[in-house]
């Protein structure tokens, strides 16, 4: 068996998202396509369309969490599922996408699922960007029980909380 250390896993993870900076330069097509890559699994993470900003808030608190050998504010979940884990199967199936654009410069894509039978949906609100491609600009659970903003997150990461 195979045994890695939090730093060798904080590594990889930090090496990995690096290159989602190039890998996924040229973005989507459109602002849905944006955020549909992020529940697409042929499409791996290092692969989906984050903007720049998010790419630098991500590699910060990823660099910081590495320095103190622990997870941080923004690295502690999955912001597409709102959790750590979910019922894949479930939350693909009641997966539903709406455009909710107001501002043409970033425009709003609406995102609800259920994480598991029987649970309460989720709605996320991903802000997009275009910079040479449709890219994901933030990740937001707004209006609801627990609000969180992932690029808040992010930055408190990074900070080291």
């Amino acid at each position: 068996m195979i045994r890695l250390s939090r730093r060798a896993v904080l590594a990889a993870a930090l090496t990995g998202f690096a290159a989602s900076a190039a890998s996924a330069q040229q973005g989507a097509a459109s602002p849905m396509d944006a955020v549909k890559a992020f529940y697409n699994s042929k499409i791996p993470d290092e692969a989906r369309p984050y903007s720049q900003r998010l790419i630098r808030l991500r590699l910060a608190a990823t660099r910081r969490s590495q320095q103190i050998n622990e997870p941080v504010s923004g690295l502690d979940f999955d912001p597409t599922i709102d959790g750590q884990d979910a019922d894949m199967a479930v939350l693909l199936r009641s997966l539903q996408y709406f455009d909710t654009t107001t501002d043409p410069i970033k425009p709003t894509i609406q995102v609800t699922f259920t994480q598991s039978r029987g649970a309460p949906p989720v709605t996320l609100t991903y802000t997009t960007i275009n910079e040479g491609g449709w890219k994901v600009d933030d990740i937001a659970k707004l209006r609801q029980r627990s609000n969180w903003r992932w690029s808040t997150l992010l930055a408190r990461g990074a900070k080291g909380q």
